[in-house]
């Protein structure tokens, strides 16, 4: 019994470790802010940067493991709140030029469908590559 508890808090602490990593790092981002007066776009930048990193962990971090129905939509909502997905708009719209709005649109999508392929456990470690090599790609050009 308590290795399944033990095996049950791991896997909560795998998925919600990431929003609290989040969480924090917009708090250093304040922090940043207040101390340097750092301008808006640089702190927007910043917390996206460090939004990106974190997704990237959380993928890498993904188990190979049948998750339930709860558990895939929780990471899908994860991964959709670390990429701005909804919320966000008029910072998106004053901060980020159209090539990256765009670049970002389409790379929330792509890492839908990847993560989607690793939920259902179809070529999992490729999927993870591919994953990364976007998310690298995509921070290289904030």
């Amino acid at each position: 019994m308590a290795a399944e508890e033990s095996k049950a808090f791991s896997d909560y602490a795998a998925i919600w470790s990431p929003i609290v990593l989040s969480l924090g790092s917009l708090f250093v981002s304040w922090l940043a802010f207040n101390k340097a007066g750092q301008s808006s776009k640089e702190i927007f930048i910043n917390s996206l940067r460090d939004k990106v990193k974190n997704t990237k962990h959380f993928i890498l971090n993904l188990e190979n493991k049948t998750y339930s129905q709860d558990d895939k939509m929780s990471i899908l909502e994860t991964i959709q709140d670390f990429l701005l997905y909804q919320g966000y708009k008029d910072e998106k719209e004053k901060f980020l030029n159209a090539y990256i709005k765009t670049d970002l649109s389409n790379l929330q999508e792509e890492l839908e469908d990847i993560v989607g392929y690793i939920l259902i456990q179809d070529d999992v470690s490729n999927n993870k590559l591919i994953a990364k090599s976007k998310l690298n790609i995509f921070f290289n050009q904030l």
